[in-house]
């Protein structure tokens, strides 16, 4: 690796241009502005970044949040059924059979206010 960098160093030197640049003051002060631009860019952008990875870490902490909501609505829809199942049974034994019909009382009643007033009816005679 340092023989590849040293050759490589060495065909840099051997085949260098020798041109020099010369700049005016004009173009010295432009590109002095151009970077402070780009300097006030990266700022920018690395307070955007850091932005940005508060609001990843916020949008992960809300889709963990929202995934535990999530099971505890299906925990609270699958106990809402079994309470369904439940209160179905319940109305199955809550339900009047057929000897607590009120039709079937009233009618003993009146039977036995009609047998009892005809036997004292006849006990009076």
């Amino acid at each position: 690796m340092k023989k590849l960098i040293l050759m490589l160093t060495m065909f840099g030197l051997l085949f260098s241009q020798d041109k020099v640049y010369t700049f005016t003051e004009e173009e010295v002060v432009n590109m002095g502005n151009k970077v402070k631009d780009l300097q006030t860019t990266v700022e920018n952008q690395t307070e955007q970044l850091g932005i940005y990875g508060e609001l990843i870490k916020k949008f992960e902490n809300q889709t963990e949040i929202d995934s535990m909501l999530l099971s505890f609505k299906t925990q609270q829809v699958n106990i809402l059924k079994d309470r369904e199942v439940l209160y179905e049974k319940q109305i199955k034994l809550i339900k009047p059979k057929w000897y607590e019909n009120k039709w079937l009382y009233f009618t003993f009643g009146v039977i036995a206010t009609s047998t009892s007033i005809k036997l004292a009816g006849e006990i009076i005679d």
